[in-house]
């Protein structure tokens, strides 16, 4: 990387281009700086790069919120467009502000930005990030590789910093700790989705009575689900409606109430719903024939119409980790009753809104936080504290809705179908761990990635099931895909940033 930035710090480019605030506020020699309040174009350049950023965090990123409500066969992609339209939109205006600030300040010193000179460079500089990180993302979504949106938008970030003003410039510390993250991010959700999915196997779907079980600990599921959330948007997250100043004891006792009451609401509803299966598997015991060879009875028993795998079953005949099932897979699914799988569809479905809520809240940031870069230096000297305007985030939750329902499939097939069997069991316990680990980040100002977290969280519940029920193929290509998206994005935003510079100040 060193060799790339080179061409901007040494000879007779870096000669003209690499002392960006010397006293005599040129940028290159031969150019007189903008200025910057003039540059009204770059803003609708930037504007569109953004909502490009937006659209393709929406068909690679927004997908791993709904890919596992997708593989277990809950929710269609168009119900998932419908869900991710609100909950996308709440994440990014109620808890966004945060990590937007961390990508925007907290890796790079905005200090050496002063004066003109600086404002321009950042102009160019972050409308160059955006559209490297957005590049990409078309490209992997192309292919179905779920890569981290939060590794495009920091790559660029740090790469353009480097070349616009040398490895000091940047906040090595920061971004050792998000470098951390990388690697925290998945195994903290493996491990959450691992011991929940392997609570929920033991206590309520092997035991013979399993819908009974069913009954009494999902109510409990969705409070646990619903307090985690309440709490993180309460406490400090809510700037748009006023709640970024709540306490911690107002903040607690009112996430309390909330999820009390919605898991009262639900206890009424998972009984009734309880009461139709059944009803509906008796139905279909009476109307199926009693010959060829218990055909009938065995399709009563799974009840009418297509229904989603049992506990360990295929859930498709083109998934590379059903040939890894073993006996002792068998076993399980005689003992998993079908209905007690189809109690866990309802919270597949919350569980899919929450994801999406942290996913709004922590990766809109990564198209946010570079556009109100440039919008902050078109109006004056970057500041300590800068705030975006609500408009900016209405924009880019609707991209992302909008890539989601365009091109997002491809990743909802991966990370729902091609790395383990999923069941609503194991959906509702993967998005569950992922949603945890996002969100807490989100409060830390941390912006990890959250295709690591739901990647984890999904990788977690196949593990209890056994290490032969992964496709370590798919998941040495995710791994692969990972591991190059920084890079690429660097290099490109570099490439861009080059390109783009004197086409700014020629046009002054």
């Amino acid at each position: 990387m060193e060799s790339i930035f080179a061409i901007f710090n040494t000879g007779e480019w870096g000669d003209a281009a690499r002392s960006l605030s010397a006293s005599d506020g040129l940028i290159m020699e031969g150019y007189d700086t903008p200025n910057p309040s003039d540059l009204t174009w770059v803003i609708v350049l930037a504007t569109l790069c953004m909502t490009f950023m937006a659209w393709g965090i929406g068909a690679n990123d927004v997908a791993n919120s709904f890919a596992t409500a997708f593989g277990a066969k809950c929710l269609t992609a168009r119900q998932a467009c419908c869900i991710a339209a609100v909950c996308e939109l709440a994440g990014a205006v109620l808890l966004g502000g945060h990590v937007s600030d961390t990508i925007r300040k907290g890796m790079m010193s905005v200090k050496l930005y002063d004066g003109d000179d600086g404002r321009v460079i950042i102009m160019a500089g972050m409308t160059s990030v955006l559209l490297a990180a957005a590049s990409w993302l078309l490209v992997a979504s192309k292919y179905g590789l779920p890569v981290s949106t939060t590794h495009s938008a920091v790559g660029g970030v740090i790469a353009f910093a480097v070349a616009s003003k040398g490895y000091d410039s940047v906040n090595w510390e920061k971004v050792g700790m998000i470098v951390a993250s990388w690697f925290v991010s998945p195994t903290m959700s493996g491990v959450v989705g691992f011991v929940t999915y392997s609570i929920t196997k033991y206590c309520v779907l092997m035991p013979e009575n399993s819908l009974a079980h069913a009954k009494i600990a999902l109510p409990f599921m969705v409070f646990i689900m619903a307090f985690t959330v309440s709490l993180f948007t309460i406490y400090k997250g809510a700037k748009g409606i006023g709640l970024d100043d709540t306490s911690p004891l107002v903040a607690f006792l009112s996430a309390l109430g909330i999820s009390i009451v919605v898991a009262v609401i639900s206890y009424p509803v998972m009984l009734r719903y309880a009461r139709y299966l059944e009803e509906k598997e008796a139905n279909a015991k009476e109307d199926a024939p009693a010959v060829e060879d218990g055909a009938g009875a065995s399709a009563a028993e799974d009840g009418a119409g297509p229904e989603p795998a049992p506990e360990g079953a295929p859930a498709s005949s083109e998934n590379p980790a059903v040939a890894a099932s073993d006996k002792s897979q068998a076993k399980e699914v005689k003992t998993t009753d079908p209905k007690t799988e189809q109690m866990f569809k309802a919270l597949v479905v919350a569980c899919a809104g929450f994801q999406s809520i942290a996913h709004g809240a922590n990766d809109v940031a990564n198209s946010v936080g570079p556009f109100g870069a440039v919008l902050a230096a078109k109006e004056g000297e970057l500041q300590k504290k800068t705030e975006i305007a609500l408009w900016v985030f209405f924009l880019a939750g609707g991209f992302i809705v909008i890539g989601l329902a365009s091109y997002g499939l491809k990743v909802m097939q991966t990370i729902g179908e091609k790395i383990t069997v999923v069941t609503p069991s194991k959906a509702a316990c993967a998005q569950f761990s992922a949603t945890l680990v996002v969100l807490l980040a989100t409060r830390l100002g941390l912006p990890i990635s959250t295709t690591h977290a739901a990647v984890g969280g999904v990788l977690g519940v196949g593990l209890a099931d056994g290490v032969n029920n992964i496709n370590w193929m798919m998941m040495v290509k995710i791994f692969f895909s990972w591991i190059i998206t920084l890079p690429i994005c660097g290099i490109t935003a570099v490439g861009i940033y080059g390109l783009f510079l004197p086409l700014v100040l020629v046009v002054n």
